[in-house]
């Protein structure tokens, strides 16, 4: 298996229930592949009427997470 070599690793559900609140998960490396919270880390959620949703990622220890909560069924992207 090839070891995951990103500075920026994002984790969330691919399919979430309109019960389920979105949360995302996030990590930061530095060059030496440390763990750091340096930079705020912003996801931006677009509905399928490409109306944008913005947060700012809250710093957790050495990671990030973000409940974005609850939204009408549908389909969604982000970045």
């Amino acid at each position: 298996m090839k070891a995951d070599k990103s500075f920026f690793r994002l984790i969330t559900k691919k399919i979430i229930t309109e019960n389920d609140p979105i949360e995302f998960n996030a990590e930061v490396y530095n060059q030496s592949y440390q763990l750091i919270t340096e930079p705020d880390v912003t996801i931006v959620l677009t509905d399928e009427n490409d109306k944008n949703y913005n947060y700012t990622m809250s710093k957790t220890g050495n990671s990030y997470f973000i409940e974005a909560g609850l939204f009408p069924a549908g389909e969604y992207k982000y970045r």
